[in-house]
Parts: C-alpha cells; sequence; structure tokens
C-alpha cells in the first residue's frame, strides 16, 4: 500500500511541475515576445514588427525551416512550411508536402498565432469618391478601388482607398483613408510617363496582437510588376503611420 501510494504521489509532482512548466513557458513567452511579429505576405516580403516598428528582412533563408500558421480566407492551418523558388520569385506553402494555398491566393503567414487576419472585399469606388480625392490634371481614373472595414473598432466603418490615373499632368496613384466626409491622403506619387510610375494594393487587414485597431498591408508595385515592396500602416490619432521603410527594389 505504502508504495501505491508513493507512486501516486511521485505521479501527481510530476503533473504539478509539467503544468507549472508548461504556463511558466506561455507566461514568458507573452511577456517577452507578445509584441513581437514576424509574418510572410504574398507578394513574398517578411516582415518583423515589435509594438510600432517594422523591418523588412531580405534574409529569408533562416526561415524557411521554421513551421508556420497560414492564415487565408477559409482557415487557419497550423505546422505549415515554406519554400521560395528563386528563379521564379514565388513562395510555395505547404502542408505534408501538399501545397495548400496558389500563388495568387490572398494570405498571411505568421510565426505565431497572435495575429487576426481579415478577409478583403474590394469594391469600385463611386464617382462622388473619387472626386473627393481630387485629380486635376489626372482625370483618366485606370482602376479606383476600396475596401471597407471598421479599422479602430469605434462602430463606424471606414474606407481605405487606392487609384491610380493619368492626365495631362502624367501618371498618378494614391492611397486614401476615408471616414464619413473625411478623407486622408495616405501616400502618393506623382510621376510624368507610366515607365516611373507605381501603384498601391492593400494586401491584408491584420490585428497585430489581438487589440481591435487593426493594421493595414499594402504593397508597392513597380511598372513591370516585379518591383515591389510592403509596407505595414497603423492608425494612430485619426491619421495613418508607416511603421517600416518601404522603398521598391528590383529582384
Amino acid at each position: 500500500m505504502k508504495n501505491n501510494r508513493f507512486e501516486i504521489t511521485i505521479v501527481i509532482a510530476l503533473f504539478v511541475i509539467t503544468f507549472i512548466v508548461y504556463f511558466g513557458y506561455q507566461a514568458l513567452d507573452l511577456l517577452f515576445n507578445g509584441n513581437k511579429f514576424t509574418f510572410i505576405t504574398n507578394p513574398f516580403n517578411i516582415i518583423n514588427c515589435k509594438k510600432d516598428k517594422c523591418t523588412v528582412d531580405t534574409n529569408y533563408d533562416k526561415y524557411l525551416k521554421d513551421k508556420y500558421y497560414v492564415y487565408t480566407s477559409d482557415d487557419i492551418v497550423k505546422n505549415a512550411s515554406i519554400s521560395y523558388d528563386e528563379s521564379n520569385k514565388e513562395l510555395s506553402v505547404t502542408l505534408k508536402k501538399e501545397e495548400i494555398v496558389s500563388p495568387n491566393e490572398n494570405y498571411l503567414i505568421s510565426k505565431r498565432k497572435n495575429i487576426t487576419f481579415y478577409s478583403i472585399n474590394k469594391e469600385e469606388m463611386t464617382e462622388s469618391e473619387i472626386a473627393s480625392i481630387n485629380l486635376k490634371g489626372y482625370d483618366t481614373v485606370i482602376y479606383a478601388y476600396k475596401v471597407n472595414v471598421d479599422i479602430d473598432n469605434d462602430g463606424v466603418v471606414e474606407s481605405l482607398c487606392y487609384l491610380k490615373s493619368y492626365g495631362n499632368n502624367g501618371y498618378y496613384s494614391a492611397l486614401a483613408y476615408k471616414k464619413g466626409g473625411y478623407i486622408e491622403k495616405i501616400d502618393e506619387q506623382k510621376e510624368p510617363d507610366s515607365y516611373s510610375m507605381m501603384s498601391y494594393n492593400i494586401t491584408n487587414i491584420i490585428d497585430m496582437g489581438k487589440d481591435k485597431n487593426l493594421e493595414m498591408i499594402v504593397t508597392k508595385v513597380g511598372y513591370d510588376a516585379m518591383d515591389y515592396c510592403t509596407i505595414v500602416y497603423k492608425l494612430e490619432e485619426g491619421s495613418y503611420k508607416a511603421l517600416n521603410e518601404c522603398e521598391i527594389v528590383s529582384y
């Protein structure tokens, strides 16, 4: 009987120690890494964020051996791996050696499960919305889209807009934020010819840290679509702030 009690005591003690170690690790991980985020976007960019500052890492080899959460419009897949085709500049995401997302699909890959992913439903901007951006000299619209989302969790839906146009003054691209009758140009570019022109594309809406204050991920794309960079924006005090530098670089 004494031996049985001793064995039961050992089992209980091991269980308690395991419980303490596991949850202690989780607590320490949250304390030291809770504000750290690593995610991979499509088009391919590796972005590291800590609090309100992000950097783009071009040394992608060190990331290829890790396991990731893959956020798509339909589901979250864990324990996925990634590979990168240097010749075709194409990122592949696999689970058990089967490709789970297409290169053209809207997705986000995260090292930790501390990001909320929002599906994007873009709509064409109305004529009055386009007019509010003031395209004088760039009156012919190539495209104009908006993404409607409650970006700051105040119960009011905002519009995140991006458009491209041209006219007598050359070519024009803009990224804008619209809330009610208020509109703010987040970024814009004017060029005399199309070869120098870049364009904006809102690729993801996410919530880093799940604090209900959403971030916007935007891809800036060059003329030939092979030159691009990714920038993370966060809404602070009513205006959008860029969390990282973003210059188009030829890969």
